[in-house]
C-alpha cells in the first residue's frame, strides 16, 4: 500500500525535507499520511510551492475515523517524490486531477485544454503558470479567483483592463488599489467611485486623491466621498500628515469635517485667515467648549 503526503515550500526548508529522512514522536511534524490520492492535496490549492512525496509509516498505525484516508503512526519516512504524471492519472477527481497536471506537468496542450476547464480553480492555475496568450483571455474570466490569480502578475495591460471593465467587482479594484500605480491607473481606480477602494487608496496615498477630487470638482469641500472617508479616518498619522498640509483647502476640509478641538486648537494660528477663523468656531462651539477648556487647563498645568 502506498503513502503519500504534500508539503508546502515552507514546510521542506523548516523540517529539513528530503529522501530518507526519517521524523519519530519527537519531531515538530506529524507522522500521518494519505491512502487515497485524491485526499492528499488540500483544497483548493493553487500555488506551485509544494512537492507530494510518497512516504512510509512506522508503529502502530491507526484511522482518526472510518471514513478517514488519513492513517496516523510514531514515525514517518520521506521516501521520494512523486512521479506527477503517474500521481495525476490515479486521481479520480477531474477538477483536481486537471489542476495538478497544469501546476506540476505545465505542458501547451494541458495548458491549452486547462483554460477552456469548466472549473474555476483549473483556469486560476492556468493563470499562475502564467503565459501571456493565457493571461489575455483569463483576464475578463468571470471568476473573481481567476481574475485575482490573473493580478499576481501585476502585468499594467491586465491592471488597466480590470479597472475599465464595468463588470470588475469592487474586492478585485481593492485588490488593485494594493497597488503601486501610475497616475493614469490611480485616477481610473477613483472614477469607478466605490468608497471601499477610494478609502484604500487614501489611506495609502491621500494627497493623491485629494488632488484628484480637487482637479474634478470645483466644490471640493462639499464633496462627499471625501467628507465621509475624513470623519471615518482611525489613523491618527494621517490625520497629523494633512494638518500639516500647506494647503489651505485641505486643512479647511479637516476642521469642517472632523470639527476636532485638537485639530482647532493647532491650526488656530494657522498663516490662512479662513482656517484660523473657522478653527476658532469650533473652538467656541457650546459642545466644544468643555473639552477646549479641559485642553487649556492641561496646557497651564505642564507649564
Amino acid at each position: 500500500m502506498k503513502l503519500y503526503r504534500y508539503f508546502t515550500e515552507e514546510d521542506i526548508k523548516e523540517y529539513g525535507i528530503k529522501d530518507g529522512k526519517i521524523y519519530d514522536e519527537k519531531s515538530r511534524i506529524q507522522s500521518f499520511a494519505y491512502i487515497n490520492e485524491d485526499d492528499v492535496l488540500p483544497d483548493p490549492f493553487i500555488l506551485d510551492s509544494f512537492k507530494i512525496y510518497e512516504v512510509d509509516l512506522f508503529g502502530e498505525k491507526y484511522f482518526p475515523d472510518e471514513y478517514s484516508s488519513k492513517i496516523y503512526a510514531n514515525k514517518l519516512q520521506i521516501l521520494n517524490e512523486v512521479n506527477y504524471e503517474k500521481f495525476c492519472n490515479k486521481i479520480f477527481n477531474e477538477c483536481t486531477q486537471e489542476q495538478l497536471q497544469v501546476i506540476k506537468l505545465k505542458t501547451d496542450e494541458i495548458l491549452n485544454k486547462a483554460i477552456t476547464s469548466e472549473y474555476n480553480n483549473c483556469r486560476a492555475a492556468v493563470a499562475i503558470v502564467g503565459r501571456d496568450c493565457d493571461l489575455d483571455k483569463l483576464v475578463y474570466d468571470k471568476s473573481e479567483f481567476v481574475q485575482s490569480m490573473v493580478l499576481s502578475h501585476k502585468r499594467p495591460q491586465d491592471i488597466k483592463t480590470l479597472i475599465n471593465n464595468s463588470n470588475t467587482k469592487k474586492e478585485i479594484l481593492l485588490k488593485i488599489a494594493e497597488f503601486d500605480l501610475d497616475d493614469e491607473c490611480f485616477e481610473m481606480l477613483l472614477k469607478r467611485n466605490y468608497n471601499a477602494v477610494i478609502r484604500k487608496l487614501f489611506n495609502r496615498d491621500s494627497q493623491r486623491v485629494l488632488d484628484f477630487y480637487k482637479k474634478e470638482n470645483n466644490n471640493f469641500l462639499s464633496n462627499e466621498i471625501i467628507q465621509s472617508i475624513i470623519v471615518n479616518l482611525t489613523d491618527q498619522n494621517i490625520v497629523y500628515e494633512l494638518r500639516k498640509k500647506d494647503d489651505s483647502e485641505t486643512k479647511l476640509l479637516l476642521l469642517k469635517t472632523i470639527r476636532s478641538c485638537a485639530d482647532a486648537m493647532i491650526l488656530i494660528v494657522d498663516e490662512d485667515e479662513n482656517v484660523r477663523k473657522l478653527a476658532f468656531e469650533i473652538l467656541q462651539d457650546p459642545e466644544n467648549v468643555i473639552e477646549y477648556r479641559e485642553m487649556i487647563k492641561k496646557i497651564l498645568i505642564r507649564e
